[in-house]
């Protein structure tokens, strides 16, 4: 789909990945190298898992799907048996985002909502607007508008309220873009009026664009 190809998607997806990552119990000697599958040992501890998000991030990062699900899949086996709500959320987060790459939106909505509904246990709220941005960019995709807005709405109270300006920048102009195809030039305006103020002194090539789209807006009303 067009706008999940447009430019910057991916550099926000790199960013959510990074949060999240970084967000991860500390792992000793992690690193971004192959572990061999066969000589991953049989405990099942919460190190164990950690283990296996690493390997798996490795190949997710190379772009192998089959073998980052499968050990992303051994991972939330084994989280189940724990009961480690943190870790299964995490999973899910990242399953979604491979189901993204490929398209699936179908399966990527249903892991992102599986993660929703385990935050409401651990809560990390800036995992949630991650998730609720990648959800809002979906259901506008599928000409969902109501429900897009409503995902970046929910988005934007947690980027705020955890200082992400550039993050709060970017929805912004995501939710400028819907009132510009429902044609409610009034609000596209406004929004990308404030992505401008967010992301003032950041990249020019993108304030460049959101000047643009405000042109855009005003040479058709």
């Amino acid at each position: 789909p067009s706008m999940l190809a447009a430019r910057g998607f991916s550099a926000m997806r790199f960013i959510f990945a990074l949060l999240v990552y970084l967000m991860l119990p500390s792992i000793e000697g992690r690193s971004i190298g192959h572990f061999p599958i066969d000589e991953i040992t049989s405990n099942q501890g919460k190190e164990h898992i950690d283990t296996l998000l690493v390997q798996a991030a490795s190949y997710k990062k190379e772009r192998n799907y089959q073998h980052a699900i499968r050990l992303y899949s051994q991972a939330l086996e084994i989280a189940l048996g724990k009961k480690d709500y943190f870790r299964q959320s995490t999973v899910h987060y990242y399953l979604g985002e491979i189901y993204l790459d490929i398209n699936n939106y179908t399966m990527a909505i249903a892991e992102f909502e599986n993660c929703v509904k385990l935050e409401q246990k651990v809560y990390r709220p800036e995992l949630y607007a991650m998730i609720a941005f990648h959800l809002g960019n979906i259901y506008r995709e599928f000409n969902n508008f109501d429900l897009a807005l409503d995902y970046y709405r929910k988005a934007l109270d947690q980027f705020d309220l955890f200082s992400r300006p550039h993050l709060v920048g970017d929805v912004l102009e995501q939710k400028g873009d819907v009132y510009t195809v429902l044609e409610d030039s009034e609000k596209a305006i406004e929004n990308y009026l404030k992505a401008l103020e967010y992301r003032k002194g950041r990249h020019s090539s993108e304030t460049a664009s959101r000047r643009m789209k405000i042109g855009e807006v005003y040479r058709k009303t």
